[in-house]
């Protein structure tokens, strides 16, 4: 049986089974006392290329949907005591709002410039430093792990504290002993994120960061190496980094916030200047 004879057969089924037709002009599908559903509020709700069986299913799962929702709303209707000239009133003004909504949402995807250049972002953070200060310590490190069977502790130990520090020689140490070697020299690391990196707990982190540059430590398999070269303290101004898109977001919402105040403007300018509406004296009330 292909696709349209499977649906005829579901439509003619629910026809069968209605004593009346309500609208000659309309197929009805399913009756709820003096409420029908007909076949055209089913127009686009079956995807291109939906199987005959699973579009029998769709069909029949948002009959039953309707049927649920005409019986609980007839229920409502004859037991809540509501005024009915309030729930028109609501019905009014959800109309009214989801109308202006669209209208504002279809108006900002016409007009909204959603290109944000990183010099707006940088001026927008180094106007508003109160508005972006770190809650935890946040560095510029370099993390070395090495497995203790690989090394006995001297060798990159020499390497790592020698007053003369040369990075070269400690990669390609790390290259040789297939050691790993974590670069955040060129991007911030929340100091809290060390412990994926290093198994340690540190309760007071500004203390240690005022404290050394060079840090060792080391669990029953390995040994790690912490070489901290910048670090900012909580409370400090975070990298511009960290809050790049929440600075976007704030920008894009400010340009909509701009627009739709210079839309409302324009249309209560417009309908003043050609006298679309009067304010009438409140004396009167």
């Amino acid at each position: 049986m292909n696709k349209i004879a499977v649906l005829l057969f579901v439509i003619f089924s629910f026809i069968a089974c209605s004593e009346e037709l309500p609208d000659n002009n309309r197929i009805p599908l399913a009756k709820v006392f003096d409420k029908y559903l007909y076949l055209d509020d089913f127009a686009g709700i079956i995807p291109p290329g939906t199987s005959p069986e699973d579009s029998v299913v769709i069909i029949r799962n948002n009959i039953d949907l309707w049927v649920k929702k005409q019986l609980i709303l007839n229920k409502a209707e004859i037991n809540l005591k509501t005024d009915e000239k309030e729930i028109e009133k609501k019905i009014e003004d959800y109309r009214a709002s989801l109308l202006i909504y669209e209208y504002k949402q279809e108006f900002l995807k016409q007009k909204l410039d959603t290109v944000v250049e990183n010099k707006d972002i940088v001026l927008y953070y180094n106007s508003n430093p109160e508005s972006f200060q770190l809650s935890t310590p946040a560095i510029r490190a370099t993390v070395i792990t090495v497995a203790k069977k690989i090394d006995d502790g001297q060798t990159l130990n020499r390497l790592f504290f020698s007053a003369k520090y040369d990075s070269t020689k400690i990669i390609d140490f790390c290259k040789r002993t297939n050691s790993k070697y974590n670069n955040f020299n060129y991007e911030w690391l929340l100091f809290s994120n060390l412990s994926t990196f290093i198994p340690i707990d540190i309760d007071n982190p500004e203390i240690l960061l005022k404290s050394d540059t060079k840090f060792q430590y080391q669990d029953p398999e390995n040994y790690y190496y912490l070489k901290i070269n910048k670090y900012r303290l909580r409370g400090e101004l975070q990298p511009l980094q960290f809050v790049s898109d929440q600075i976007k977001s704030i920008i894009l919402n400010k340009r909509k916030v701009a627009l739709i105040e210079e839309l409302e403007q324009n249309i209560y300018q417009n309908a003043l200047e050609y006298k679309n509406f009067e304010i009438l004296s409140l004396q009167k009330l």
